[in-house]
């Protein structure tokens, strides 16, 4: 078995702690939430309905989902 590298913080199979993970999971809400709004914009000019504008986030929403998952 290799010996762990001295400048490796943590390891494939390691978990940070609580308090380092809350901030990434926040950045990574911010950064969907971009382009959630990015949605919202491309509907509110193409001047489609609530309905469509609704159900376009929603699929942005489960693209964004899917793409976490796959992380």
């Amino acid at each position: 078995m290799a010996s762990r590298p001295q400048d490796l913080i943590y390891a494939v199979d390691e978990r940070p702690p609580g308090l380092q993970l809350a901030p990434l999971g926040l950045q990574h809400a911010v950064m969907i939430s971009v382009y959630l709004v990015l949605i919202v914009i491309i509907m509110r000019a193409a001047r489609v309905s609530d309905a469509v504008a609704l159900s376009a986030v929603g699929m942005g929403l489960v693209a964004n989902r899917l793409e976490t998952i796959r992380l």
